[in-house]
């Protein structure tokens, strides 16, 4: 009896903590920079880069767009081949980590407990420090990772410690995964504007996603990222308007939520 108490506080307490360990795409990608510096194969080498490019979410431009570590924008697959260049061609760069702890990104959603159920991304915080030229430079990543196929979605860095400005460079367009996961990103971080923001350009660019558009039914609706430009009677109609989509389009488990909460609205049974 005493085993099996044991193994219920045990699943609770997993089941109710951040993640434990770290998504596999991270841990080859960063292990992959350790690779890179200690190998002395080319054919390690070639197979540590194929790797780490495979670690992110495929496109048709040959991976995920991204601008990080000061080396300009690029593909993820162009990215891992300058980081093979620069550590193990050249030995220009030294690279050491730390991955400090992984977390599941939370949305909006009707409780609080339903939204860690229902999340879609892990987010994986680091550490790492690039050495050239004698000249020590430490980064902070943020790698955001998709849990239904455990691929690397975005990432995103700073050179200054703290909360990472996630803003993206004027020229860069977001996929729209990247689109999800920073809008996930920044609702866990209480920063509801801009994932305002990013469910508005989401429900723009594909109006038959019945997710984003319960999402941001409900940050509508409590004018959560929108107070500034909705009156409360806006806002509400306009939530309504979301939530008929998210029936309209969403799956299963979406359209019984939206449901529920149209229901609720309806009645006056506000909750959330």
């Amino acid at each position: 009896m005493k085993q099996i108490l044991k193994l219920i506080l045990l699943l609770f307490l997993v089941c109710n903590s951040s993640f434990a360990g770290e998504p596999i795409s991270v841990s080859t990608f960063y292990s992959g920079l350790e690779t890179l510096g200690k190998t002395t194969s080319l054919n390690v080498a070639n197979e540590t880069q194929q790797k780490m490019a495979a670690c992110f979410m495929a496109s048709e431009l040959g991976g995920i767009e991204l601008s990080v570590d000061e080396l300009g924008e690029m593909s993820s697959n162009t990215y891992t081949q300058k980081l093979f260049m620069m550590i193990y061609s050249k030995k220009s760069l030294r690279v050491t980590y730390t991955i400090d702890r992984t977390e599941l990104i939370e949305q909006p959603d009707q409780t609080g407990s339903m939204q860690r159920k229902g999340a879609q991304h892990y987010v994986t915080y680091v550490t790492k420090k690039y050495t050239m030229n004698g000249k020590t430079t430490t980064y902070y990543d943020e790698v955001l990772t998709f849990i239904k196929n455990g691929l690397i979605t975005e990432m995103i860095n700073s050179k200054s410690s703290g909360k990472i400005q996630t803003t993206p460079s004027p020229t860069k367009e977001l996929n729209v995964e990247q689109l999800r996961a920073r809008a996930a990103l920044y609702y866990s971080n209480g920063q509801y504007t801009k994932a305002y923001n990013c469910y508005e350009q989401l429900v723009k660019r594909v109006p038959m996603d019945g997710d984003a558009a319960y999402r941001i039914a409900l940050l509508t609706f409590w004018r959560k990222g929108c107070k500034n430009r909705f009156s409360r009677k806006v806002a509400q109609n306009k939530a309504m308007g979301y939530i008929e989509k998210a029936i309209l389009y969403g799956n299963s488990e979406i359209r019984e939520k939206a449901t529920n909460v149209r229901n609720n609205w309806k009645n006056k049974n506000v909750y959330f």
